[in-house]
């Protein structure tokens, strides 16, 4: 495929997918494969649309209101782990940083109060071993 062409053929495989037309994806891959585009990366993604093709309703998600970007999680890990842990000076075991992280995340959900006495409770009385 040219990259006119192949742009062209990704923006319709992408409005596809944006209306939760799975089926049409999977379709126009296995056309590649059987026009002779055997690769390992079509391979994987026949295989990945076949596995994964009732996750991808997006329009359905879209119509209840759930996020279907990345971004969400993008700004989550900007929030939580680059803003505590990549300043300026700081190093940090990985024991240490995953400790920092469990108190940042109770503290910007608004489960301190409930972390903090699960915690405590674990303390004052160790399971039994």
């Amino acid at each position: 495929l040219g990259s006119i062409a192949a742009a062209s053929w990704g923006e319709q495989v992408e409005t596809h997918l944006w209306h939760g037309e799975v089926a049409c994806v999977l379709a126009a891959l296995q056309q590649l494969q059987a026009a002779g585009y055997t690769t390992e990366a079509l391979g994987a993604a026949i295989t990945y649309f076949t596995n994964h093709a009732d996750l991808m309703d997006y329009a359905a998600y879209r119509r209840q209101g759930y996020p279907i970007g990345s971004g969400t999680t993008e700004s989550a890990c900007k929030q939580l782990v680059a803003a505590r842990c990549k300043l300026s000076g700081m190093h940090w075991s990985l024991l240490g940083a995953q400790a920092v992280l469990a108190l940042r995340i109770a503290l910007l959900s608004h489960t301190w109060e409930s972390s903090w006495t699960l915690a405590r409770d674990r303390v004052l009385n160790p399971p039994l071993k």
